[in-house]
């Protein structure tokens, strides 16, 4: 093989392994920031406070009465974002964005309580997004995903879910977590909270079942085994609409003044960081997922094994022989 041969060679395979990587390029959210839901709007922040980009989110009817929000928002692991696209007075809707088209879908939400609510969570789980809204004591969720929509009722008055580290779905209410499994909704356990809560507005868990829920007025963050003994708080004194852990200890709490608080699950210390948004404007901040994936490194891997091997072999056909 020539000297021309063999750099055209590996051109060709630094320009397929550039095609394999194209994918994990092509998505704007990067890995390990924060996407924040608020104002109408995507954030995405880098954990130190770094603003990245800016999202608007459209509300899918041309005319409408009443006052619009967005609430939760779950990155799932294609690097779309869902976000709770709520009207108060109105519908409300789960809309989806696909970064790598720019483009957004909107399913009508089934749940009555929701259609005039001020705010929900959302959580997912595998192919499943699940949103909740509250109003009162009266707390319902609803499946919406790439399945023909359907709705379901959780036993007992509860504001908000989360799906833990365990891959449970941890419902809450004033004193007390249900805990069920989210594919099918079997009851797993109960925990009893020996505190008392004016409205848990934030709960989720860590991979041994270990619950933390946020109270909305004291600003509370508490901890509690998988048994409900109590293991610990920290006061963070400003309303908290939502919690949610990543599996490196890292907690989110979103915050009723534009601010986003972080913390982590020792409860020792807490920081935020100060969003665009207006004065006393909800967040509901997310975990973007890690980029690349597993499947995109494994194509990577292959793509380099298989392009410079073949490469190798044509250089070694036309050495001289010793």
């Amino acid at each position: 093989m020539t000297r021309f041969a063999i750099k055209a060679c590996l051109q060709f395979a630094l320009f397929c392994l550039l095609g394999a990587c194209s994918q994990a390029i092509a998505a704007p959210f990067t890995g390990g920031n924060i996407l924040v839901s608020t104002a109408g709007r995507l954030l995405e922040y880098t954990r130190g406070g770094i603003l990245v980009q800016e999202i608007l989110v459209p509300y899918p009817e041309t005319s409408y009465l009443g006052t619009r929000t967005v609430a939760g928002v779950v990155v799932d692991n294609e690097g779309k974002a869902h976000v709770g696209n709520y009207l108060r007075g109105g519908n409300s809707y789960l809309s989806t964005y696909d970064p790598t088209t720019a483009s957004w879908e909107h399913l009508p939400d089934p749940s009555p309580y929701l259609s005039s609510d001020i705010d929900g969570h959302l959580a997912q789980f595998e192919d499943y997004v699940f949103a909740n809204g509250y109003k009162y004591d009266v707390g319902q969720g609803a499946v919406l995903g790439p399945v023909p929509v359907s709705s379901y009722a959780l036993p007992g008055p509860y504001f908000t879910l989360g799906v833990g580290l365990d891959s449970n779905l941890y419902s809450a209410g004033y004193d007390t977590v249900k805990v069920t499994n989210p594919s099918d909704f079997s009851f797993v356990r109960e925990v009893n909270l020996d505190q008392s809560y004016q409205l848990i507005s934030g709960v989720d868990a860590a991979a041994d079942g270990t619950v933390f829920v946020v109270d909305y007025l004291s600003g509370r963050i508490q901890k509690y085994s998988s048994a409900g003994i109590f293991l610990g708080q920290l006061l963070i004194g400003t309303n908290a609409i939502s919690l949610e852990i990543d599996d490196q200890g890292t907690i989110l709490i979103g915050l009723t003044d534009g601010r986003v608080g972080i913390t982590d699950t020792s409860l020792g210390s807490w920081s935020t960081i100060s969003t665009s948004a207006p004065y006393a404007s909800d967040t509901f901040p997310a975990f973007i997922v890690p980029e690349p994936s597993g499947h995109e490194l494994a194509g990577i891997a292959i793509a380099a094994i298989f392009f410079f091997g073949v490469c190798r072999k044509q250089v070694g056909s036309n050495m001289p022989d010793r």
